[in-house]
C-alpha cells in the first residue's frame, strides 16, 4: 500500500507529492465479509505551480451505496470502445 508518493520532473525537482489516505471497510454489496482497502481520498501538493488539491470518496452518498468490491465487472467493461458508449 502506498502511504506517499513524491514525483519529479525531468530536470530532477520534486514536482509533487501525493498522500493517500485509505481505510478498510467490509463490501457494501454483501459479497464480502472481510474487510478490504480502499481509497477514501487522497491529497497533492504542486510544488513547482505552488498549488494544492484534495479529493475524497464517497461525496456525499453514504459510505454502503457509494463502495462495493466484486460487482461483476470484466476487463472488457472498461475498454476504450465500452467506455465511449457509456458516455
Amino acid at each position: 500500500m502506498v502511504v506517499a508518493s513524491d514525483l519529479y520532473d525531468r530536470r530532477g525537482r520534486l514536482w509533487k507529492t501525493y498522500v493517500p489516505f485509505w481505510s478498510y471497510q467490509p463490501d457494501a454489496g454483501g459479497g464480502d465479509p472481510e474487510e478490504l482497502p480502499y481509497l477514501l481520498a487522497a491529497s497533492c501538493v504542486d510544488l513547482l505551480e505552488n498549488r494544492a488539491f484534495r479529493w475524497r470518496l464517497p461525496g456525499t452518498r453514504p459510505l454502503a451505496k457509494a463502495v462495493a468490491f466484486n460487482t461483476g465487472l470484466t476487463e472488457a467493461d472498461f475498454s476504450p470502445a465500452n467506455l465511449v458508449a457509456l458516455h
